[in-house]
């Protein structure tokens, strides 16, 4: 069985037996701060989340 999810720092795919992957649905907001109805769903793999350093990450990709 393949997995479709692939994280968006490493590029490689999540496999479905790792546990520590995560996938976020994040919300899109406009130049005010308000929400627009939109969402970005992104993968994490575990390695990435072990470094403890998500947020900066997610803050220079710009989900």
């Amino acid at each position: 069985m393949s997995s479709h999810r692939k994280c968006i720092f490493t590029k490689r795919p999540i496999l479905p037996k790792e546990r520590d992957g995560v996938q976020l649905f994040l919300a899109e907001l406009d130049s005010n701060g308000r929400l627009t109805g939109k969402t970005n769903m992104v993968d994490i793999c575990g390695s990435i989340r072990r470094t403890g350093e998500i947020d900066s990450l997610l803050l220079e990709k710009e989900c």
